[in-house]
């Protein structure tokens, strides 16, 4: 989840100067408050308002963006069920 959440900051980060929510999310986004379901939230919004973006160089790097934090958190469930099943496996020979 840290590694999402810091490429989910640095992308806000970016846009902040032409997208007004980017700095509350921001701010949120910077507490101990926040946990994974939270970071999924805001990547979920994000999405949606790179819809509303009108210039497209901007739009596909956002899109580039998002869809690279979202390749990260498959890849975190998988390696997460890998090591699930791992301790299973060990567990289960005692």
């Amino acid at each position: 989840m840290l590694q999402k959440k810091q490429l989910l900051l640095k992308i806000l980060e970016k846009i902040k100067p032409f997208w007004e929510l980017a700095e509350g999310m921001v701010s949120l986004l910077q507490t101990d408050f926040v946990d994974e379901p939270m970071v999924d939230s805001f990547l979920a919004v994000l999405t949606k308002a790179i819809h509303g973006i009108k210039d497209e160089k901007a739009k596909l790097a956002l899109q580039r963006a998002v869809e690279y934090v979202h390749s990260m958190k498959e890849k975190e469930q998988v390696e997460h069920e890998k090591a699930d099943q791992e301790l299973d496996a060990m567990l289960s020979t005692i």
